[in-house]
């Protein structure tokens, strides 16, 4: 995403944290709290499962730390599991990190989540493409992941199972032309959809966390 397709409109303090409602090119309005500054900036979304093993949880985190390591920003939705040890992971890297909502700005979901999405507002940033006040609701989360494939240059699966929200997450990804990489594993599984994304073009699997950091930052040119 570049600073300049951004323009502010309006913007406020909340705490102690800037917000603002900007319209981005190709997508329309969305609302922010934090570091504008990081729209600027290539971002990688790191995405999986909520109900995440102890190993996926564990991979999220490497793959996080070395995203950081080459530079990059690491995005994901703030949900649990995957989403959750993706921030936590790139914040611990002394990097940056983009939360993405699939509520308004002055709702968390989940609720206990709420001290971890202040922080990334304070210290980092947070986006939502709904204006506050908006009820919490089930199907607003598949806007979240539009979202996220929009800002993202390119997307990280972790971990998945047959009936995974991140379905539509890549699905998002493959239409915009978004590289997607998915975790060796994942396909020796009997998971339908993901056999059918992986034939898709834009599509790849790896296996290694470093390397694949290194591939994303070469393809995107990060360093001068």
């Amino acid at each position: 995403m570049n600073i300049q397709s951004v323009s502010l409109s309006r913007g406020s303090v909340e705490q102690g944290v800037p917000r603002f409602t900007v319209s981005l090119f190709g997508w329309g309005p969305v609302h922010l709290a934090g570091d504008t500054r990081l729209l600027d900036r290539p971002s990688i979304a790191v995405v999986g499962s909520r109900s995440a093993s102890h190993e996926g949880r564990a991979l999220a985190a490497d793959v996080a730390s070395e995203l950081v390591r080459h530079g990059l920003v690491v995005l994901s939705g703030l949900a649990a599991g995957i989403d959750k040890a993706a921030h936590e992971a790139a914040m611990r890297a002394g990097g940056r990190t983009i939360a993405v909502l699939g509520t308004s700005l002055d709702q968390a979901y989940p609720r206990h989540h709420a001290g971890l999405q202040e922080r990334i507002a304070m210290e980092h940033l947070v986006v939502s493409p709904f204006e506050s006040g908006t009820p919490t609701a089930r199907w607003h989360f598949p806007k979240r992941n539009r979202l996220m494939a929009h800002l993202a240059r390119a997307m990280i699966l972790v971990e998945a199972g047959a009936t995974s929200g991140t379905r539509h997450q890549v699905e998002e990804c493959v239409s915009l032309g978004k590289p997607v990489f998915i975790y060796e594993s994942l396909l020796n599984a009997e998971i339908e959809w993901l056999h059918a994304a992986y034939a898709r073009t834009g599509v790849d699997e790896w296996r290694d966390a470093s390397e694949l950091a290194a591939r994303i930052e070469k393809s995107l040119a990060v360093r001068e």
